[in-house]
């Protein structure tokens, strides 16, 4: 099984993402730009670098990577500040296998950007080992037909080396349409990953999309609550002042209903009437 290698090359930033639970026994190397000039790596893996640039730096990093040819042959991700995108895109010369991304791009977008190059590279490796093996079986195939060849040329009347010619032969075509099945299956895996991974780019714009209104309308109601809490605690203190105002008037009216008791009784008196109890 080949092994996965990221290669992060940054100035002192650490790899944002993880993907070991995808890609058993995945290796996150770090390294600055000045290292990346000396990175040689083997062919037996399978190599992504994904390189982070600063604004401060556009330029000088820019040129570093156009001075690379030694990462030609692998996948390459560079990340530059939203803001510095155009002017990016203009520095750099050498676009081979390179794709170049803003910082806005969302995190999780970002990860099943760098799975699909990574899974792409697998596929690269399967067809590359197919090629190798046909090549082997070919080369092999090609000696032993020349020496058959031969054998039968000294001894014609042999019938028994040629049927083992034939039946060797037929085994072969039998095993190079195996190959160029797997190779072509290899292929349509490809083609099929890379249209689930752009539905779960659009999937997950949406969702993100979504959650934003979501969002945004918690705010609006939380706004809304607190603007009828508001409302509820003045409606509470005018009620305060009315029932205060009430008790007032309730205390000043019967003051007034026992002084006028009292008028009555001294009037009654005055006339010679029994007073009221």
């Amino acid at each position: 099984m080949a092994s996965f290698t990221i290669w992060h090359i940054s100035k002192n930033r650490n790899f944002p993402l993880n993907l070991s639970d995808e890609f058993s026994g995945l290796v996150v190397r770090e390294c600055n730009f000045d290292e990346a000039k000396t990175l040689q790596p083997d062919d037996s893996g399978i190599h992504l670098f994904f390189f982070q640039v600063e604004a401060a730096d556009l330029d000088t990093q820019c040129r570093i990577l156009d001075e690379l040819p030694t990462l030609l042959p692998f996948f390459r991700v560079v990340l530059v500040p939203e803001a510095d995108y155009r002017r990016a895109d203009q520095l750099l010369r050498v676009r081979k296998r390179l794709y170049l991304l803003d910082d806005a791009i969302k995190s999780g977008v970002l990860q099943m950007f760098l799975s699909t190059l990574l899974q792409m590279e697998r596929y690269r490796h399967i067809i590359q080992d197919f090629s190798t093996q046909l090549r082997a079986h070919r080369e092999f195939f090609d000696s032993f037909s020349n020496l058959i060849q031969k054998e039968m040329s000294q001894v014609k009347g042999e019938s028994v080396a040629y049927q083992h010619l034939l039946e060797f032969e037929q085994r072969y075509r039998v095993f190079e349409e195996q190959v160029n099945s797997a190779i072509n299956e290899a292929f349509r895996l490809k083609e099929h990953e890379m249209l689930r991974v752009q539905d779960a780019f659009m999937a997950m714009e949406k969702l993100q999309d979504f959650r934003d209104s979501e969002l945004q309308l918690a705010r609006d109601t939380l706004r809304a609550a607190e603007i009828a809490l508001n409302l509820s605690r003045e409606e509470n203190l005018e009620r305060d002042k009315i029932i205060e105002a009430l008790q007032h008037l309730n205390i000043y009216t019967d003051s007034e209903v026992v002084e006028l008791y009292r008028e009555n009784q001294d009037l009654r008196k005055k006339l010679g009437m029994p007073a009221r109890e």
